[in-house]
């Protein structure tokens, strides 16, 4: 059977369910991680700089030429696509 979501909302429905399953299993949950980093002086530049960097790429505003990301896996060879199976 054909997953009916596309590739890439199967990669961000895994990525919350790796996240779910962290904060349920872990000591601490991301959020309480993200938030004691943050709080630390290299943190909060680091944190603020990562936030607002991957907001500005999710939200397409960063020309695709000048997108660090996007740069970096444009030189990636292409592979065959590969679908998450739901049984």
């Amino acid at each position: 059977m054909k997953c009916p979501l596309s590739p890439g909302a199967q990669v961000w429905t895994a990525t919350g369910l790796a996240i779910l399953a962290v904060d349920i299993l872990g000591e601490t949950t991301l959020s309480e991680s993200f938030n004691t980093f943050s709080r630390t002086p290299h943190g909060r530049i680091v944190t603020t700089a990562g936030w607002l960097y991957l907001t500005a790429h999710m939200f397409g505003m960063i020309p695709s030429k000048r997108d660090p990301l996007v740069l970096a896996f444009s030189r990636v060879p292409k592979r065959k696509k590969v679908g998450i199976v739901v049984v």
